[in-house]
């Protein structure tokens, strides 16, 4: 339960400055990238959690590396979990001020599937398209699967609308297979 507060905390804080700051979007934007390297990267998790380094150190480092791909905000909260030795708490934290942003701003998620990365003007027809059926901001990010060989999938929070090919091929080939 304590740690729950305290994310909430963070998250609440963070939501704050970046409204304040009009940068909502950025830093929703930022925090995705920096949780996407946290997860992925085992040497980023390691120099984050060592011992070895002391936390001022850290910071200085990870100001230097990190500063043209986030900003000040998103490193200060890396510094301050740092200094907190809370660092396991930075996705629990991302991901309460996602849906503190989402709910704050009548927001929804949809990620979108497609056979190939749409570009950023599709990207944008899309996205405007959905608002407007859905009458709610949408924060879209598109995954492509080739799998899918045509069409889309859209997951809308918990509904999924399947479009693709090889969905309808499957739906045929059992109708085909039934007779």
């Amino acid at each position: 339960m304590h740690k729950n507060r305290e994310t909430s905390k963070y998250a609440k804080a963070l939501y704050s400055i970046a409204k304040k700051s009009q940068c909502i979007e950025e830093t929703i934007k930022n925090l995705q990238t920096l949780s996407s390297i946290y997860s992925s990267s085992s040497e980023f998790r390691l120099f984050l959690y060592s011992k070895r380094i002391l936390a001022k150190k850290k910071g200085e480092i990870l100001h230097k590396v990190l500063l043209n791909k986030f900003s000040s905000l998103e490193l200060d909260l890396l510094n301050q979990l740092i200094e907190d030795d809370n660092i396991n708490s930075l996705k629990p934290i991302i991901k309460h001020f996602i849906n503190i942003c989402n709910q704050d701003q009548n927001m929804i998620k949809v990620i979108l599937t497609t056979a190939n990365e749409l570009n950023s003007e599709e990207k944008l027809d899309v996205r405007n398209a959905i608002e407007k059926k859905l009458n709610k901001k949408v924060n879209l990010d598109n995954v492509s699967d080739a799998s899918i060989i045509g069409g889309a999938k859209f997951r809308i929070e918990n509904i999924i609308v399947d479009g693709s090919i090889s969905s309808r091929l499957e739906k045929l080939g059992k109708s085909l297979y039934e007779r």
